[in-house]
């Protein structure tokens, strides 16, 4: 570890003892001392609960459902999803979402991996049928192949009409500062381009004008410039503080690296949704300007 990267090392469950949070050692440079560390560290939460223990299991559609999202069957042995099964039920949920107009989506899964092909009417659709396809059990991966298709019975508005739709959208959204932004369109392809001063931001503007006619991509090259000064340290301490506030969050071990304000979560969690919690902590942490998820959705 680098003098100007901080790691964190932490078991996550639904609750912590006191015992456990006690148990939390605070290194630095190999000396293990009390209390907040400045510089260079590591934490370590030690004797965290496995997931699946000390929790109340719910029903699920097969089998019992833990509060992890995992499907188990009677006596708490885990059950492995078909491909079929997987399969089934993403195109039920893609069906179900009337969002999402999944008559030209053709959905492959091997493994756990998914594969989403053909074509969808606009930007927000792709995103939609992704996220449908993520919140299915046992699926580990999303290859998201999807393209935007604007259907041809409608007219397409030109490039310029969609730049002075994107400009205006974003001076009415009181998130970002319109002023410092600027954005050019291709074929319908928007780049942005300028700066906000927190990373959510970014993909907060991102959003919004995936919704606009038209727009069939989003090439987001804002720049995260922080008002605010702050460490690493502090990015770090705050961020595995609302992990552990926040109960949804399941997973065994996560570990948060953060270098330059950039964030790198590695370990695994038990379900997509977990992801989606850790990772939207780190975006929201005050002082991020990236984040680099490479956690693992585990059985």
């Amino acid at each position: 570890m680098t003098p100007d990267e901080v790691t964190f090392v932490f078991g996550v469950a639904a609750a912590l003892a006191e015992e456990q949070a006690a148990a939390t050692i605070y290194r630095l440079e190999g000396t293990e001392v009390a209390g907040r560390m400045i510089g260079e560290f590591e934490i370590q939460a030690n004797n965290c609960r496995s997931a699946a223990s000390g929790r109340t299991p719910v029903l699920g559609r097969s089998g019992r459902r833990d509060a992890a999202g995992d499907i188990r069957q009677e006596g708490g042995v885990p059950m492995t999803r078909t491909r079929e099964e997987i399969k089934k039920d993403i195109v039920d949920q893609l069906y179900w979402d009337d969002r999402v107009d999944a008559a030209e989506v053709a959905v492959e899964v091997e493994e756990g991996n998914v594969v989403l092909r053909g074509s969808v009417p606009t930007l927000i659709a792709r995103h939609f049928a992704a996220a449908n396809a993520l919140s299915v059990s046992g699926v580990h991966s999303l290859d998201n192949q999807l393209k935007v298709r604007y259907p041809a019975s409608a007219t397409a508005p030109s490039d310029e009409q969609i730049r002075s739709n994107v400009m205006n959208l974003l001076e009415w959204t009181s998130d970002v500062d319109a002023e410092r932004l600027r954005a050019h369109v291709d074929h319908g392809i928007v780049t942005l381009e300028g700066t906000v001063d927190a990373l959510w931001k970014k993909l907060h503007a991102e959003e919004v004008i995936s919704e606009l006619t038209g727009v069939t991509a989003v090439d987001n090259k804002l720049t995260v410039v922080p008002t605010k000064d702050t460490t690493d340290e502090i990015i770090a301490e705050s961020l595995a503080s609302a992990l552990k506030r926040n109960p949804m969050i399941n997973a065994h071990a996560i570990e948060i690296r953060v270098a330059n304000s950039v964030v790198t979560l590695t370990g695994a969690v038990p379900n997509w949704a977990a992801r989606e919690v850790v990772y939207n902590s780190a975006l929201h942490t005050l002082g991020v300007i990236g984040v680099d998820d490479q956690l693992v959705v585990a059985d």
